[in-house]
Order: C-alpha cells, then structure tokens, then sequence
C-alpha cells in the first residue's frame, strides 16, 4: 500500500512538473515571447537594455517550429514594430514596418517616405525634452547630443510615432524606388541613420516575422556582467516598466 502511494505522488510529481512546462512551451509557441533590445536601431521609441514583451498571436496562431500557419489573424499593418528573423544571417532583429505589399515606396534625399506618390505625413519636433505622451529621452540614450538630430512625428492611420535623423548629411537616407512583392514588408529603424534595415537587405517575408512588440516590462541602463538578460538593479529606467509600445 505504501509502495502504491508513493508511486502515485510520483506521477502526480512528474505531471505537475511537465505540466508547467507544455504550459510555458504553448504560451510561448502561441502568445507572447521576451526579447531584450541589443542596439540604438529603434531610439528614441526602444533603448538598449529594454527588455520587451512580443504579441506572437498578433497575426495568427502557426504550426510549432514551422513558418506556416494553422489560422491567420491579420496581416501587419504600417506602424507596427516587429520582430523577425533576418533574411541576411538568421538573426531576430526589431524593426517598423512602413511599406505592405503592392506600395511603390522610396526615401527621398531628405529621409522623407513616399508611399504611392504621396508623402507619409511627419511632423517636426522643435523641443524633444517634452514631448507629451512620449517618454523623454536622454542624450545618454541618444548616444550624441539632442543637437545632432532632428525629431520628427510620423503619423499613419493606425499610429503614431517619433523618428530621428542625423543633422549632418549621411549617405544612405535616400533610396531606390522598391514595389513590395506579395507577401512581403518593407521595415526601417526608428534611428534612421543608425540602423541596418530594408535599404540594406531588401524586403522582409512576412512568414520571417515572430510578432509584434507591444510593451515594456523591464528596462535598465546596464546589464550585469555583459549579460543582456540581467538588468542591474542600480541602474533601472523604473519609469520605463510596463510602458506600451507605439
């Protein structure tokens, strides 16, 4: 009788284990997955050291370990900051996307986006210490002084969000004129002068993209030891946490 209790309270064991785990692997397979951001790419709108949340649901629900999906939800829409596995070396990278299938879209020498022959819409920003509904970035953040770049607003009809352009004239702000293929997007870095993206390595397969990013749980200024994963806790942004990401 003891024998059999105990053999029972072992299986009882094993499967509350393995439970939690399958728990953690379908949450992860299906909804959400943490990435901490590795590069100023995304400044002003993602910092180095921001730990972040991905919305794996946000367009459908694939088959585990395969590109295909089981049900698609939407498909990505102009605005929406994605992670996606790189096209070049296979890498996930963080990126907006600003061009869908079908636009005919180019940078003109000015970094203005010209989608269909039309100007995507962006506003100057004469004051980047107050920009409200916008968290305020530092000039350590920034990388350079708050002199050395441009802010601007750009608005689609979904969202709207801050980029930054270097004052000085930088070679790769202009761009050919690309026709998105089908089932593709086209992605740039909110740090226009500063971010290795569709001018470099062409249009991304939406099959390619992980999810979207949609909020901030953790962020710090450092990590422990060079680790990205560990924040150090005398060097957290506290009033970055649980920020939405736009």
């Amino acid at each position: 009788m003891k024998k059999k209790n105990l053999f029972i309270e072992f299986v009882k064991s094993f499967f509350s284990f393995w439970g939690i785990v399958i728990l953690i692997l379908i949450v992860r397979w299906m909804f959400i997955e943490p990435y901490v951001i590795p590069s100023r790419s995304m400044v002003p709108t993602l910092l180095i050291h921001d730990h972040i949340v991905i919305n794996k649901f946000s367009y459908g629900v694939r088959y585990p370990f395969l590109k295909k999906y089981i049900w698609e939800r939407r498909s990505p829409e102009r605005g929406d900051v994605i992670v996606f596995r790189s096209t070049e070396d296979r890498k996930f990278l963080i990126k907006r996307v600003v061009g869908l299938p079908g636009d005919r879209l180019f940078l003109d020498s000015k970094g203005q986006i010209w989608i269909n022959n039309k100007k995507l819409y962006r506003k100057s920003v004469e004051n980047p210490k107050q920009m409200e509904g916008f968290y305020s970035v530092s000039e350590k953040s920034l990388g350079s002084s708050y002199e050395n770049y441009q802010f601007f607003v750009e608005v689609t009809p979904s969202r709207h969000y801050r980029v930054i352009y270097k004052n000085s004239f930088y070679k790769y702000l202009n761009t050919d004129s690309y026709r998105i293929p089908k089932g593709q997007v086209f992605v740039l870095g909110d740090n226009r002068d500063d971010s290795r993206d569709s001018r470099f390595f062409g249009t991304v397969p939406v099959e390619n993209i992980m999810g979207r990013a949609f909020g901030i749980w953790l962020s710090c200024e450092e990590s422990f030891f060079s680790v990205r994963l560990l924040c150090n806790p005398l060097k957290m942004r506290w009033k970055r946490l649980f920020q939405s990401i736009k």
